[in-house]
């Protein structure tokens, strides 16, 4: 800070009433130039004679001078460097927090160089202070890109970041245009990756539906709205540097937008980045590690949910067993056995379509239900997939392994049921497959099942199952 402010607010040092009564003056000026009442700021009535006004009008004007709002968003920017430092610090390998790290720590020290102007020169405070932040809202994007897994253009950046150079030398007009220049392109420069890095997030909505993406999504978009509006103030209501500091009543407002933007913002992303944690944990819990497939657990819980709905039509439920799977293993060995187990599964999940439930529901057994298909439609399906997969060779070693599946077939066929009769139906006609010679599809008869599954049955039934 200048000395004469420091005398002025002090109340001390050489020729105070003078120094006092230029600062004085300044700030009216200013207050006068943008229809600002000064009495009414103050509260009291103007008296130029009077000190305690003096200090402050010199009050406000550092609140309002352009450093002051610059070390503010500064500490903002660098408490958030802290958080994602020590972020990196636990996953360093992230290359989107290390994106992240360099969205605030360049603005953070572009902000100290431009408020430390008067101790700079200027190409340093300026044109580097510039040229850091315009290095962070690039970096905000391309992080966010990492994130999505996305590929990192370079030529965008870089050209951003390293146009503001030109401007010091095309223009050689006073201070103040060429604080105008810097402003436009920064402003313009940060509208632009900030509505980028807004579509990477509406990409992510689309793909994953977070709804910490969407959130993101619009604080972005509205952070870069706000820079795009700001482009009229810089051009009709320009910094004023005739006082000891360069003073703007809309910067100032626009700076405290952007700290808000920029803590909503940070939120959004943590939420972003919680919520997909977490669907990344209930996929892993619910997907069988060797095909893809979903488990047994999964399985089961979404064929229950179908099977409640009252606006469903019931379904059909298949159970698959490849034949003579040990006989596979024992011959090939178990990556071999492996190797058909996900072949297998690559088939049933394209054959199964998007509202039909596919699932590996314990060693060679595999499970597919179809909501709103019964009756004989089934049965002709279940063949029809006998054949074409006994048609089917995998490639192992250098040969092929002929495979074949039983089936058994069940269905709701009008009733209201639970999962677990379904599958001990098809269970039993899977029985009745195998043991009348495997590669062929069987439909559950009642007429034949175990005394256990008639007793179940009957209680299901006993109760409106």
């Amino acid at each position: 800070m200048p000395a004469g402010v420091n005398d002025c607010l002090r109340g001390r040092g050489p020729h105070f009433k003078d120094r006092a009564e230029e600062q004085g003056a300044a700030v009216r000026r200013y207050l006068e130039r943008n229809t600002l009442n000064a009495s009414a700021l103050s509260g009291y009535p103007i008296d130029r004679n009077d000190n305690n006004f003096v200090h402050r009008v010199c009050l406000v004007e550092i609140i309002l001078s352009v450093p002051a709002v610059l070390l503010c968003l500064s500490a903002v920017y660098g408490f958030f460097l802290i958080a994602v430092s020590i972020a990196v610090t636990s996953n360093g390998l992230a290359l989107h927090l290390r994106f992240w790290v360099l969205t605030f720590w360049a603005p953070f020290t572009g902000g100290v160089l431009i408020a430390f102007r008067p101790y700079v020169s200027a190409w340093i405070s300026d044109y580097l202070g510039c040229m850091l932040f315009v290095t962070g809202f690039a970096a905000c994007w391309l992080g966010m890109r990492a994130y999505h897994h996305r590929s990192l253009p370079a030529l965008l950046p870089l050209c951003a970041v390293l146009g503001i150079i030109p401007l010091g030398l095309m223009f050689d007009g006073s201070e103040q245009t060429l604080a105008l220049s810097r402003q436009v392109y920064v402003f313009s420069a940060a509208a632009l990756f900030l509505f980028l890095t807004a579509a990477e997030l509406w990409r992510g909505v689309v793909r994953e539906g977070l709804a910490g993406a969407r959130f993101g999504a619009a604080i972005f978009s509205s952070f870069a709205a706000i820079h795009l509006i700001a482009l009229p103030f810089s051009v009709l209501m320009p910094i004023d540097f005739t006082g000891r500091l360069p003073i703007s009543g809309w910067l100032f407002i626009m700076i405290i937008a952007s700290l808000l933007h920029t803590v909503a913002a940070v939120f959004a992303v943590v939420v972003m980045i919680k919520e997909r944690a977490e669907t990344a944990v209930r996929v892993l819990a619910d997907t069988d590690s060797l095909t893809g497939l979903t488990n047994r657990r999964a399985f089961t819980a979404k064929v229950e949910t179908l099977l409640s709905d009252e606006t469903e039509r019931g379904g059909g439920f298949l159970l698959f067993d490849i034949d003579h799977f040990k006989r596979i293993n024992d011959t090939h060995g178990h990556h071999g056995g492996d190797t058909v187990l996900r072949q297998f599964s690559a088939i049933l999940a394209q054959i199964s379509g998007e509202r039909a439930i596919c699932g590996r529901l314990g060693g060679e057994e595999f499970g597919l239900f179809l909501p709103g298909k019964t009756g004989p439609v089934l049965d002709v399906l279940a063949q029809r997939l006998c054949r074409a997969i006994s048609l089917l060779k995998v490639s192992y070693n250098g040969g092929d392994i002929r495979l074949t599946v039983s089936i058994g077939v069940s269905d709701t066929n009008g009733r209201t049921c639970h999962f677990i009769l379904l599958f001990e139906e098809a269970d039993a006609a899977l029985y009745e497959a195998k043991r009348g010679g495997r590669n062929q599809a069987r439909r559950y008869d009642p007429g034949s099942h175990a005394p256990g599954l008639r007793t179940l049955i009957a209680d299901q039934t006993s109760v409106g199952v």
